[in-house]
């Protein structure tokens, strides 16, 4: 109030001057850092609700990729290529990985490797298996955080219980060379170590050993010997699988080794084992993939490794040895649905 004797004009500037901008209000204007930090809220909550909506669903691309001379019976030949699942699971029984394939076809379904999580539970990929189906062929490798595949710990087979468990449901570990025949023509699935294998050498020192493993290898050792030759006999189609992408320097040291030439004859390479990086930064690369540190290379998607075509898978997981946490940033769960054809354009190759 105005105090007796003083007049509106020496009250209203005494007021100003005691630090009221408003002499009938004695509120403070809000401060900017509060609705900073109110925004700064607002957008955390909003990227967690999208992360959270993001790893739970999966997309399916589409690659894809020029072979000049496919036989026609191998025009539109297509492989489900899955990897990097990391023991994720896409809803009860993967009902998200069945929404997502509803209306896919495909001739054989390839997994390149880090299928089970950190604690080793073969389940989610039992379940991913049963989620996609083994009416087509579908083969698997082991990657480097999952639990060895061949440990020695079984008196009946050199192989472990969970890639026992997975081909007990239909699926086929890639341990040597596999075949395909569509229209009387062979699509031959091979990992590439086998291609490189000095086979004779290796047959003598197992046949000597006299063990469980031994005699398994010795399997592997023949099989992939009669394979050798029926893919110089006939090979329509040449596909490499490797649990992590090359790159020029190890692919060339590949292409240098015993039998090379048999990785000449390879169409594509599909790898995986980077989960395309798990962490991905807007407009930038990954943060953390096979035990480095925004890594560089390829992640994912399609190029050269040395002049050999590639494919490498962003994955479905994360990697069990990853040290971030167990979640996927702006980077969506992929498969990929990659067909071969002989008509070439801008989508077949490369950029």
């Amino acid at each position: 109030m105005v105090e007796t004797g003083e007049g509106w004009i020496e009250w209203m500037y005494r007021a100003s001057t005691n630090g009221y901008s408003n002499v009938f209000s004695r509120r403070r204007r809000p401060r900017a850092g509060r609705w900073a930090l109110l925004l700064l809220l607002f957008a955390a909550l909003l990227c967690a609700g999208y992360t959270a909506y993001d790893n739970g669903r999966c997309e399916v691309k589409r690659q894809r990729v020029f072979v000049a001379d496919l036989p026609d019976a191998l025009e539109g030949f297509t492989v489900l290529h899955v990897s990097d699942l990391g023991g994720k699971t896409f809803g009860q029984k993967d009902a998200e990985i069945t929404r997502a394939l509803k209306s896919a076809k495909w001739d054989a379904v390839v997994c390149t490797g880090n299928m089970l999580g950190s604690d080793g539970d073969p389940a989610p990929f039992y379940e991913l298996i049963a989620a996609i189906g083994t009416a087509k062929p579908f083969y698997f490798l082991a990657g480097r955080s999952d639990p060895a595949p061949a440990d020695g710990t079984n008196a009946r087979s050199a192989l472990s219980e969970w890639v026992l468990g997975a081909q007990s449901r239909g699926a086929v570990y890639l341990d040597r060379p596999q075949k395909i025949e569509k229209g009387g023509e062979s699509v031959w699935v091979t990992e590439p170590s086998l291609l490189t294998l000095d086979l004779e050498g290796a047959l003598s020192a197992y046949a000597q050993a006299g063990t469980t493993g031994a005699a398994y290898r010795q399997g592997v050792i023949t099989d992939t010997t009669a394979a050798r030759k029926s893919m110089e006999a006939a090979c329509g189609l040449h596909l490499l699988v490797s649990p992590e992408p090359y790159t020029d320097e190890t692919m060339r040291k590949l292409l240098a080794s015993v039998d090379g030439d048999f990785v000449r004859t390879a169409d594509l390479v599909l790898a995986g084992g980077t989960a395309g990086g798990q962490w991905r930064l807007p407009g930038g690369g990954g943060v953390w993939a096979q035990g480095t540190w925004f890594p560089k290379g390829m992640l994912a998607g399609y190029g050269y490794a040395a002049g050999i075509l590639q494919y490498v898978s962003g994955g479905l997981g994360c990697d069990a040895a990853s040290p971030l946490p167990g979640f996927r940033l702006f980077n969506t769960p992929e498969m990929t649905l990659v067909t071969f054809t002989s008509q070439i354009d801008l989508d077949t190759l490369p950029r």
